[in-house]
């Protein structure tokens, strides 16, 4: 039976924990900034207020998955850094996004599920009807299928 850790947006989002990408940090200039929100699989506005900050993972295609590859698979992931509805915010997020991209591609393996990651860089800033800017990171992210456990 499939769990919520073999989904490859948990992987991911595991991935981003271990970085402290999900929790508080600080801004481009210095300030403190409460944790943002973590949505998988699609974007949902009503879970969210005007002062949220969203991240969202989801995966938006396979690379490769072989019929007979039974040890690993290559997704195209997308990660949305997603604002406030405040137009200042998008330099906070873009801040955010530059700082997870990179920390991405310096940290392409985990020990257990990823063991790569490349990334096409940070596009944006998109802008949804709510004033939301949105930056975004398209990885390709290589999962183990087979597990290795200590």
């Amino acid at each position: 039976m499939t769990v919520i850790a073999d989904l490859e947006e948990e992987q991911l989002k595991q991935h981003l924990i271990s970085g402290g990408f999900l929790t508080a940090f600080t801004d481009i200039f210095g300030g403190s900034q409460p944790a943002p929100k973590i949505q998988m699989l699609e974007f949902d506005l009503t879970d969210i207020t005007a002062s949220d900050r969203v991240v969202m993972i989801r995966n938006i295609g396979n690379v490769s998955n072989p019929a007979t590859n039974t040890l690993f698979t290559q997704r195209n992931m997308l990660i949305a850094v997603v604002g406030n509805t405040s137009a200042q915010d998008s330099v906070i997020v873009k801040g955010l996004a530059m700082d997870m991209e990179q920390w991405l591609k310096d940290n392409v393996t985990d020990s257990e599920c990823i063991f790569n990651i490349t990334s096409s860089g940070v596009s944006g800033p998109f802008i949804f009807d709510d004033s939301r800017r949105v930056y975004e990171i398209n990885v390709r992210v290589g999962f183990n299928i087979v597990r290795v456990f200590d």
